[in-house]
């Protein structure tokens, strides 16, 4: 699991300028979405969303609407086995990169 300090994000509260550097940097395929710290981030990103946004927009060049291309962000507890984590996320039809884990004192299972 990667440390929430190497995490790479997307920020509402950043200038488009900013958060499109870090895609840059990193060139991942999702990015956390959050506007309030990486703590609080309930939504993600994908690229493929950003670039289709766009290319949808007759090249507009312009800030995408985030908040319109989230998508949810799963949780599941880190104190579960890896059997019942990849049940759920098959469950859920989700992908791995796209569970947050949640510590012991958010666990509501």
């Amino acid at each position: 699991m990667t440390p929430r300090n190497s995490i790479a994000y997307i920020s509402l509260s950043r200038p488009w300028g900013e958060n499109l550097a870090v895609i840059k940097d990193k060139k991942y395929s999702r990015y956390p979405l959050t506007d309030a710290g990486l703590e609080n981030a309930a939504y993600f990103v994908h690229f493929k969303d950003l670039a289709l946004d766009f290319l949808d927009s007759s090249g507009r060049c312009g800030n995408p609407e985030l908040l319109k291309l989230k998508r949810p962000l799963h949780f599941i507890s880190e104190n579960i086995t890896v059997e019942k984590a990849m049940s759920k996320i098959k469950e859920k039809d989700m992908k791995e990169k796209d569970v947050k884990s949640k510590s012991k004192k958010d666990e509501t299972e």
